[in-house]
């Protein structure tokens, strides 16, 4: 009878062990299906990674050629200034001129007249 329950119990030992055997093949086989599709996720985040930096690597140069169009743009700005500056300066003593001018012409249009009406008798 001993050997019918050592049987028994070896059998069901036996049982046990493929079971559990059946157990673990399922979880690796689970682990495994689990481990490709995070594999595929991982590997479209990372694709997904490369084009943002590659983007933020774009921008950054467009913002870098912006800064140098900036700084050009804002030395004409300052070259046109100090000329305006120059411009206005001489604009004041152009007009004194232009209005001593304006005096001398009609000074001598007087004068002129003047003479003329001299000339004709009338003065």
């Amino acid at each position: 009878m001993q050997d019918g329950k050592q049987a028994a119990a070896a059998a069901l030992t036996e049982q046990l062990i493929v079971n559990r055997l059946e157990s673990i093949h399922e979880d690796v086989t689970d682990l495994k299906s689990s481990f490709r599709d995070s594999q595929k996720e991982i590997t479209a985040a990372i694709k997904e990674l490369v084009a943002i930096q590659s983007n933020q690597a774009a921008i950054g140069q467009a913002y870098e050629r912006l800064v140098k169009q900036f700084d050009k743009l804002e030395t004409k700005y300052e070259e046109f200034d100090k000329r305006i500056d120059i411009l206005e300066k001489d604009v004041e003593p152009a007009k004194k001129m232009v209005d001593w001018a304006w005096k001398g012409l009609f000074g001598l249009a007087g004068i002129v007249g003047v003479f003329a009406l001299k000339f004709i008798g009338i003065g």
